[in-house]
């Protein structure tokens, strides 16, 4: 897989500071449950799109809005915006919670939509 996943443990090869580190990440480590591939299945574009919408609109739950906290809890760790993964899960969390997802998703696409 080229992301996290919630279906199996995902090997994960880090350098930080300098100092090379492997281990592996299961959803369990973060509170998530183990789903199946099925679970996580998307569809046509529109199909993702409408997928996308709910999870940043709160109205959808479980493993796909799992998967996306687990990745996107991932990228800030990277990214230095927190200094664990599970701060960045508890702050994408917050992020679609408090609605600020959906409203940079809403402003990204009112921007692509200009001339």
């Amino acid at each position: 897989m080229d992301e996290i996943t919630l279906t199996a443990p995902t090997s994960v090869c880090e350098v930080k500071d300098g100092i090379f580190s492997e281990y592996s990440l299961t959803p369990e480590q973060f509170g998530f449950n183990r789903c199946s591939k099925e679970d996580l299945l998307g569809g046509n574009a529109q199909e993702n799109a409408a997928i996308s919408r709910s999870i940043l609109d709160g109205s959808l739950t479980g493993p796909k809005r799992d998967v996306v906290l687990f990745n996107s809890g991932c990228a800030l760790y990277i990214a230095g915006r927190a200094e664990t993964i599970a701060q960045g899960i508890a702050l994408s969390a917050d992020a679609i919670d408090s609605g600020r997802a959906l409203a940079q998703l809403q402003k990204f696409i009112k921007l692509s939509n200009e001339e």
